[in-house]
């Protein structure tokens, strides 16, 4: 016997039409209100309230007890990727179950192939691994409050407004010598009122709320052997010219940090 479905395909339409995806909107500050992991669900609160912070290529937020930083990208269906995983600073959670949970929403944000986004909220999934998200609307402009407060906001208080943008290495000195910049892995730098982050071989970043005190952030990367040994050396270098930040500033249209020993000039991404 034939059966007709009609309301059935005029539902799908419809959903399919909802779901239209906007490349823009995945960006912005989202704190995560569900997951489920292929293990079970992903609490929410134990520890500190997941978040996730997306711009251009940037990807970083808070677990449960440590951050993270990255790259991730998107297209116009819907496919969402993280880049070369994550970096994931390494403090002990206090309690297990906080450290379970976020071993949970890491492995399930990485795990992530598509993203869909709704009013305020947005949605990454891939193989049994679902988050939800909702749009974290706290002012990015205000002070970061001196707490463990899980819905801090995280300013950048160490590059002045006129830096923000993305910069790649032009050349810099470490105590007198070159920082070596190999051709097939330039140094790259994306500053915003997020913070900042960048990639010569591995990605890197900065551990949100670290700073709070005035003094420059712990800067990690992730861990991936780099070949050949010029791209080691080139990022080694930069990453310990980098920890010693005292100023920065734009002159000429080129950026430059300066601390002790060390100055870095980066020219325009692209230019």
């Amino acid at each position: 016997m034939r059966i007709r479905t009609p309301g059935i395909f005029v539902v799908l339409v419809v959903l399919a039409a909802a779901c239209t995806t906007n490349l823009g909107s995945i960006e912005g500050r989202w704190v995560l209100d569900s997951g489920t992991h292929p293990d079970g669900d992903i609490p929410t609160d134990i520890g500190t309230r997941p978040t996730l912070v997306l711009e251009g290529e940037r990807i970083n937020g808070r677990s449960h007890c440590n951050t993270f930083s990255g790259r991730y990208r998107v297209n116009s269906s819907g496919r969402f990727e993280i880049v070369d995983g994550l970096a994931v600073t390494e403090m002990a959670c206090a309690d297990s179950d906080a450290m379970d949970a976020e071993m949970r929403y890491l492995q399930s944000l990485q795990a992530a192939t598509s993203f869909s986004v709704g009013e305020g909220t947005l949605t990454l999934e891939g193989a049994g691994h679902r988050l939800v998200f909702s749009s974290d609307t706290s002012d990015p402009t205000a002070s970061s409050p001196p707490s463990d407060d899980p819905d801090q906001t995280v300013t950048n208080q160490w590059f002045p407004t006129e830096t923000y943008g993305d910069w790649e290495l032009e050349r810099g000195t470490l105590d007198g010598g070159a920082i070596p910049i190999a051709d097939s892995h330039p140094v790259k730098l994306s500053v915003s009122e997020q913070g900042f982050g960048g990639q010569v071989c591995n990605s890197y970043g900065f551990v949100l709320g670290d700073g709070d005190d005035g003094s420059f952030p712990e800067i990690f990367s992730t861990m991936m052997l780099c070949t050949p040994d010029r791209v080691m050396e080139s990022e080694q270098k930069y990453l310990d010219a980098l920890r010693r930040f005292e100023s920065a500033r734009v002159e000429s249209g080129k950026l430059v940090i300066e601390g002790d020993g060390v100055q870095l000039i980066f020219r325009p991404a692209g230019g």
